[in-house]
């Protein structure tokens, strides 16, 4: 398990490093499509991670939303492509930097959306913390 947190670390700062940013320069008039195209994949992987969250069935009262926000931030299998995309020279340096700007938004986007969903929710009795460890969280007494 250390190794693989170590060698995707690796990959996914290789993949990001790798990018050629100036192709999505907002002044430049020929990086425009590049930063149309990220925008579209923006819209496209948040709606479509909530319209998952409220698709699958389920005999348990869930809050649907918050299930489509918990998946925004699973880019690493953006990422993969994006890397196989790159090293098979399938992808334009304006597509590669799109689809990298789609992972790092919603990875940054998530955790925002969900504190606002989630900010007048008490916390289950499942995920609350027992008093015992609120009192001695380190286990000395």
């Amino acid at each position: 398990m250390p190794l693989v947190s170590l060698f995707a670390t690796i990959f996914f700062v290789l993949v990001g490093a790798g990018m050629d940013l100036s192709v999505i320069n907002p002044l430049d008039p020929e990086s425009r499509s590049a930063l149309v195209v990220a925008g579209f994949l923006f819209v496209v992987a948040i709606v479509g991670k909530i319209a998952a969250g409220w698709s699958f069935i389920i005999d348990k009262p869930t809050n649907r939303l918050v299930v489509g926000l918990g998946m925004m931030p699973r880019g690493e299998v953006g990422l993969i492509f994006l890397g196989l995309g790159t090293s098979a020279g399938l992808l334009t340096p304006s597509l590669e930097a799109a689809i990298l700007l789609m992972v790092i938004g919603t990875t940054f986007l998530a955790p925002v959306l969900l504190r606002v969903v989630l900010k007048d929710k008490p916390p289950s009795g499942g995920n609350s913390i027992p008093d015992e460890v609120a009192a001695d969280p380190v286990g000395l007494v």
